[in-house]
């Protein structure tokens, strides 16, 4: 495999002659159950079942920060000038990656499927990484990943829930504001509440372009725009404390 890897822009260190590879993108692959088209021709059924097969990270619940190029690789991420890598990828789905080029161009493949748990974080020092000491024997660097913080700058900027936000309206009516980006059909917010964080009950359920009540509890407003602004409206004030959650689910 290429050894001798370097972000452009970025700084290197090389204690022997060789090619350099200039890499830019990480760009990530999901495992989808696809069924062929046909077997012998375009008349053909297909056969039973489905395969799988490598797509481009595609799903909706991954938000990563933009690349800044439109023409980047399908389900890639920047990798940052200080070599790191940071990306939200889908759960309970096989995945794989490889560095590309500028370009586009494959350059360090991953050969292996690897799934995560909800919620799980992987790091990685990577293949080419400092174990002891790098090319010129000196230590491995505790810089801070630039590309995690820029994933988490990101985040809060354009998916940070303000679930803190707590207004209490006329009536002692607890009014919750948070904001979601616009997203797929596919994708709905379920709001609970619960009086002693043990037991959780359905208040409102929210899908894109419209609000469904499960319950009158809750009271949903939407406001369109760049992202949608959703007010929670308790209507049954009760006594002592009331805990709400949010959680994302596709449908």
């Amino acid at each position: 495999q290429p050894f001798n890897l370097r972000v452009p822009g970025g700084v290197q260190s090389i204690s022997k002659p060789g090619k350099i590879y200039d890499i830019q993108y990480m760009q990530f692959f999901q495992a989808d159950l696809l069924r062929g088209v046909g077997l012998r021709n375009a008349n053909s059924a297909p056969g039973a079942g489905r395969r799988v097969l490598a797509q481009t990270m595609h799903d909706p619940l991954t938000d990563n920060a933009p690349t800044g190029n439109p023409n980047a690789p399908g389900g890639s991420v920047r990798i940052a000038n200080d070599g790191s890598v940071a990306a939200m990828v889908p759960a309970r789905r096989a995945m794989s990656w490889q560095t590309t080029s500028p370009a586009g161009d494959p350059v360090v493949r991953e050969r292996y499927w690897l799934s995560f748990q909800p919620g799980e974080i992987r790091t990685c020092a990577n293949c080419h990484g400092v174990n002891r000491a790098d090319q010129l024997n000196r230590p491995a660097s505790t810089n801070p990943p630039e590309a995690l913080r820029a994933l988490l700058r990101h985040w809060k900027t354009n998916n940070e829930a303000t679930l803190g936000t707590i207004a209490i309206g006329e009536g002692n009516f607890p009014t919750v504001k948070f904001k979601r980006q616009a997203a797929a059909a596919s994708l709905k917010q379920k709001i609970e509440y619960s009086n002693d964080l043990a037991q959780w009950l359905p208040a409102s359920e929210y899908r894109a372009n419209g609000a469904t009540h499960v319950g009158p509890l809750v009271e949903l407003e939407r406001i369109t725009g760049a992202f949608e602004a959703i007010t929670l409206r308790d209507t049954q004030p009760a006594e002592g404390r009331r805990f709400y959650r949010v959680r994302t689910e596709r449908e």
